[in-house]
């Protein structure tokens, strides 16, 4: 989807399934993804629309935040207990700018 929507280019790197690695709510893609970009858990923020998501961040060892505007729905979002939870992907920036001065 990112190759047809021409958005590869504002991506260091790009992490899906691959043989070996369990499925989400397991933190192997995200573990994988974090060796790829040479970055801790601590350096990290998982955003995600399903409890999958949000389930394999926290189990990675990464802050989560969950949005309100994918798949998942808040009431089936807040049980996961993200650290953030946004309803806009402007509120993603303004989350993202905050963390970075912190």
């Amino acid at each position: 989807m990112l190759h047809q929507l021409q958005l590869t280019s504002f991506f260091q790197h790009i992490q899906g399934w691959v043989p070996g690695l369990q499925l989400k709510p397991a933190p192997d893609a995200v573990l994988a993804a974090l060796a790829a970009l040479r970055s801790a858990p601590q350096q990290a923020l998982m955003v995600g629309d399903t409890t999958a998501d949000i389930l394999a961040g926290k189990a990675a060892g990464l802050k989560t935040c969950a949005v309100t505007y994918g798949f998942g729905t808040l009431a089936e979002l807040q049980p996961c207990q993200p650290d953030y939870v946004i309803d806009t992907f402007s509120d993603l920036l303004r989350l993202v700018g905050t963390l970075e001065q912190s």
